[in-house]
Formats: C-alpha cells, sequence, structure tokens
C-alpha cells in the first residue's frame, strides 16, 4: 500500500507538473505575442518618428530658404536706400557750397535795395521840399496879395 500511495503521489505531483507545464507554456505563449505587439507598436513609433522628424527636416528647409530669400530682398532694399542717401548726401553739399554765392548774391541785391531805397527817399525828399514851398509860396501869396492890395489902396 505505501507503493500504491506513492504512486498516487507520483501521479498527483506529475499531473501537477504537467498543469503547471501547461500553464507556463501559456504564459510563455502570452510574453511572446505581448513580445511581438510591443515590437510591432515601437516599430509604428519609430516610423511615426522618422515620418515626423522628415516633415519638420523639410519644414525647416522651407522656412530656411524663406528667411535667406527675405533676407536677400531686405538686404537689397537697405543697399538700395544707401545709395538713396548717398545721393541726397552729395545733394545736401552740392546745396552748402552753394549757399556762400547765394548768400552773397543775396547781400549785394540787399545793398542795391538799400541804394536805391536811400535814392529814391533822397529824390523824394526834395520833391516834397519843392512841393511844400510852392504850396507855402501860395498859401502865403493868397494871404498877402489882399493884404498888400489892402495896405496899398488898390
Amino acid at each position: 500500500m505505501a507503493t500504491d500511495a506513492l504512486d498516487i503521489r507520483m501521479a498527483r505531483l506529475e499531473g501537477a507538473y504537467e498543469q503547471i507545464n501547461q500553464r507556463l507554456a501559456g504564459v510563455e505563449r502570452e510574453v511572446s505575442a505581448l513580445r511581438s505587439e510591443i515590437k510591432t507598436e515601437f516599430a509604428a513609433m519609430r516610423s511615426e518618428i522618422s515620418g515626423v522628424r522628415s516633415e519638420m527636416q523639410s519644414e525647416i528647409s522651407g522656412l530656411r530658404s524663406e528667411i535667406q530669400s527675405e533676407t536677400s530682398g531686405v538686404r537689397s532694399e537697405i543697399t538700395g536706400v544707401r545709395s538713396e542717401i548717398s545721393g541726397v548726401r552729395s545733394e545736401i553739399s552740392g546745396m552748402r557750397s552753394e549757399i556762400p554765392s547765394l548768400r552773397s548774391e543775396l547781400t549785394s541785391r540787399f545793398d542795391y535795395l538799400t541804394s536805391r531805397i536811400d535814392s529814391s527817399g533822397e529824390s523824394l525828399r526834395r520833391r516834397m521840399d519843392t512841393q511844400f514851398y510852392w504850396t507855402l509860396t501860395l498859401i502865403l501869396g493868397s494871404i498877402l496879395i489882399p493884404l498888400l492890395r489892402d495896405l496899398l489902396g488898390r
């Protein structure tokens, strides 16, 4: 009976080992399936990251070319403005060189006009003096002639 009990125990142990083996095989299959899913997800993530990276690189390249073209345009505009400023500076320099001659011309014209006004004023004074004496003569004559007639008796 001891051998029968030992055989029964051995059979139970073999059954338990068989169940453990089956369960471990199931766990192994699940772990293997989980590993393949993880690998698939990682591959999908890597491909998405690669796609995003290439999109970002193309966008950055496009932005870089846009910035370069805009920068080139701005530089050419700045060059144009600089040349315009240079032209304006040369015009200002030319005007500065003309200022002394214009000042001299204005001074001479002013002196000429002052002399004409002075001479015209002198001429006007002479004419006014003449008219004053004529007017005085007429007034005195109109007063004195009747007085002299009365005095002389005529």
